[in-house]
C-alpha cells in the first residue's frame, strides 16, 4: 500500500527503469512480503526464492511503470542493491532472507485525524518521515456504491523501520496534539 510514487510511463527508460527499481524494492521488502500473499506464496513455491519477472509484470503498477517490457522489470532488479537476478534474465530474488519474526505490530503507529482529507500514501510518508524511515503506510477506506475504493476513514496505519521510531512518532504526534 505504501508504493512509491509512480510515473506516468511517458519519461525516459532510465526514469521508468528507477521507478521499476522502487516499486520492486517495495514489494520486496519485509513490510510487504508479511501481507501480500501472493508474492510470498511465489517466493515459496521455489526452493531458492526465485520469482519469474513475467509474474511481476502482471502487477499493475509495475505494468504501467515499464510499459509492460519485461527487459525494464529485469533492468530494474539489476540496478537494485536488495535482489539478484539469475543467469537467465528471467527470475528474481531477495539477497537476505525474510526475517522469521514479524515485529511490524511494534513499530507501527495508528495515526487519525485526517477528517476529510484524503492524504495520499505519498502525503502521510512525508509527514510522518520527520519522525523516521517510514517502511509501509495503510490508509483504510469505506467501499463505494459498487464495492471499490470509496473515501478514506480518516485514519491510518504508519509502519517504521524500527520500534524505537514508531515510540518516536507516537510521543510526537501525541505532543502535537496538546
Amino acid at each position: 500500500e505504501n508504493m512509491p510514487a509512480l510515473e506516468n510511463g511517458s519519461e525516459s527508460r532510465e526514469a521508468r527503469v528507477e521507478s521499476a527499481t522502487r516499486l520492486l524494492e517495495f514489494y520486496f521488502g519485509d513490510s510487504n512480503l508479511f501481507k501480500d500473499r501472493f508474492l510470498s506464496n511465489a517466493i515459496k513455491d521455489d526452493p531458492e526464492g526465485w520469482v519469474l519477472a513475467a509474474t511481476l509484470a502482471t502487477f499493475n503498477k509495475l505494468k504501467l511503470a515499464t510499459k509492460g517490457k519485461l527487459d525494464e522489470i529485469v533492468d530494474a532488479a539489476r540496478a537494485s542493491k536488495e535482489l539478484e537476478v539469475d543467469s537467465s534474465g528471467e527470475k528474481m530474488r531477495r539477497l537476505r532472507p525474510l526475517p522469521t519474526v514479524d515485529d511490524t505490530e511494534t513499530r507501527t503507529v495508528y495515526v487519525q485525524g485526517f477528517g476529510e482529507a484524503a492524504l495520499s500514501h505519498n502525503e502521510v510518508q512525508a509527514l510522518m518521515g520527520k519522525f523516521g524511515a517510514v517502511t509501509y503506510v495503510s490508509i483504510p477506506r469505506f467501499k463505494d456504491a459498487g464495492g471499490g475504493q470509496g473515501k478514506p476513514k480518516g485514519f491510518c496505519f504508519v509502519e517504521f523501520s524500527s520500534k524505537e521510531e514508531a515510540a518516536k512518532a507516537a510521543a510526537g504526534l501525541h505532543a502535537e496534539r496538546r
